[in-house]
């Protein structure tokens, strides 16, 4: 692999992730301990801050150039720009923006296993399609 930002942190995001979907398999969120939950919040802010930093290292690489870097900027600009194409819900990633920057000043068991329940049912999907779309994008370069 070339040594490009992108796919370097793709790398990582491709990691994460991996961590994230594998705590979920064959469990459901109230099964969790409160230790556990309060780990995999953590590992999906880790996700998440992976996820929209891989997409402005993609579109900067594809050629956008962003007046103001931030990840809501970054979502939009995605959403015009792929989104659409590789089935990913760029509403859905913009509710996931708001979800982390919540979860990262909460620390209610109840709002956790909620946030679990809506990884688990929504936001896994759409890392996943976002992960299926970079991983063909790398093996096309």
């Amino acid at each position: 692999m070339e040594d490009i930002r992108w796919k370097q942190r793709f790398k990582n995001f491709e990691s994460a992730l991996k961590v994230l979907k594998s705590n979920f398999e064959n469990k459901e969120p109230e099964d969790f301990s409160e230790l556990e939950q309060a780990g995999l919040i953590q590992q999906f802010e880790v996700v998440w801050e992976l996820t929209w930093n891989v997409i402005k290292d993609y579109l900067e690489n594809s050629g956008v150039n962003f007046a103001v870097i931030s990840p809501k900027n970054t979502i939009k600009e995605a959403a015009v720009s792929f989104f659409e194409t590789a089935g990913i819900d760029g509403d859905i990633f913009l509710e996931m923006l708001k979800a982390r920057n919540e979860l990262a000043h909460i620390y209610d068991f109840e709002k956790f296993q909620a946030a679990l329940v809506k990884i688990k049912q929504t936001y896994l999907t759409q890392f996943e399609n976002l992960y299926l779309f970079l991983e063909q994008e790398a093996a096309d370069e």
